[in-house]
C-alpha cells in the first residue's frame, strides 16, 4: 500500500467490508487538507502568520541561489521584480529537484509554489472538487482498489470500489482509533496517526468515528488536535471551516 497521507485517508473513507464508499461528502477537501499536511511534515511547506508558504530554507544555498546577491540600490528600487526572479529559480529548484515522487503531492505543492502566500483554506478549496477522483485513479493503477463504472436505470452513471487489500485498511483504521480511543499521550504516538484520527475527524469519516464517538471521547480528539495543531497551525482550523461552509451549502466534492 502507498503510504501518502491522502492515499490513507481516501482508504480510511471506505466501508472495505462492504466494498462502497463510506459517507464521505468533504471528501475532496479531506484529500487536499491531507496532501497540506503531509507537505508540511516533510518540510516543505510552513505556516506564516496565518498563510501557507513554501519552506525554502536551504532551498536557495542548494540551488546557488542568494536573495540578497547583486541588489544594489536601483535593484532595491524594483524590488517585487527581483523578488519574483529568486522566487521562479528557488521554485524551479523545489519542483525539479526536491518535488515529492507522488504526482498528487507535487501538483499540490506546485500551486502553492506558483503563488503567492495565502491563507490555508484557499489551498483547501483550490481543485478540491478533482482531489477525490485523482486519489482514486492513483489507488486503481496501483491495483489497491478496483473501479467498476456502470450505469443505473441505464442512464445514471454508477461507481462500485472494491479495496482489494481490507486487511491493510483495517490496519489503518485500527491504528487512527487507537489514538483516541486508548487516551495515549499525543506526543507518544507516531504523528501520520495523529494526522489520520485528526482529519477523520474534522472531514467526518463516519467509517473511522461515528458522531457518538467524536463526542464521547471530545476530550481526547482536543488533545490530539491541540498536538495537531503545534505541528501545522492552520490547517485544522481552515478544513472545519471549509466543511461547515460547504455543509450549509448542501455541498461537498465526493465524486
Amino acid at each position: 500500500m502507498d503510504p501518502t497521507l491522502p492515499r490513507r485517508m481516501y482508504l480510511l473513507s471506505l466501508y472495505t467490508e462492504a466494498g462502497e464508499p463510506g459517507l464521505g461528502r468533504y471528501r475532496g477537501l479531506l484529500m487536499r487538507a491531507a496532501a497540506l499536511t503531509e507537505l508540511t511534515i516533510d518540510g516543505r511547506l510552513a505556516d506564516e502568520k496565518g498563510k501557507i508558504a513554501v519552506r525554502n530554507t536551504g532551498a536557495g544555498a542548494s540551488a546557488g541561489v542568494d536573495a540578497d546577491a547583486g541588489v544594489d540600490a536601483d535593484a532595491e528600487a524594483d524590488g517585487d521584480a527581483v523578488a519574483e526572479d529568486v522566487a521562479e529559480v528557488v521554485a524551479g529548484f523545489v519542483l525539479d529537484a526536491d518535488a515529492p515522487s507522488d504526482p498528487f503531492l507535487a501538483e499540490a505543492l506546485h500551486e502553492v509554489v506558483a503563488d503567492k502566500p495565502r491563507h490555508w483554506i484557499t489551498f483547501l478549496l483550490r481543485d478540491a472538487h478533482t482531489a477525490e477522483a485523482a486519489v482514486r485513479e492513483q489507488l486503481g493503477e496501483t491495483g489497491v482498489i478496483t473501479v467498476r463504472r456502470g450505469k443505473a436505470l441505464g442512464v445514471l452513471p454508477t461507481r462500485k470500489v472494491t479495496v482489494n487489500t481490507p486487511e491493510e485498511v483495517r490496519a489503518l483504521r485500527e491504528k487512527a482509533r487507537n489514538a483516541v480511543l486508548l487516551g495515549p499521550d499525543p506526543a507518544t504516538v507516531p504523528f501520520d496517526e495523529v494526522a489520520m484520527a485528526v482529519l477523520a475527524a474534522e472531514g467526518e469519516i463516519e467509517s473511522v468515528f461515528t458522531l457518538t464517538e467524536r463526542w464521547k471521547h471530545r476530550k481526547a480528539f482536543a488533545a490530539l488536535s491541540d498536538h495537531f495543531d503545534t505541528v501545522v497551525p492552520g490547517l485544522r482550523q481552515a478544513l472545519r471551516a471549509a466543511v461547515a461552509s460547504s455543509r450549509s451549502a448542501g455541498g461537498g466534492w465526493s465524486q
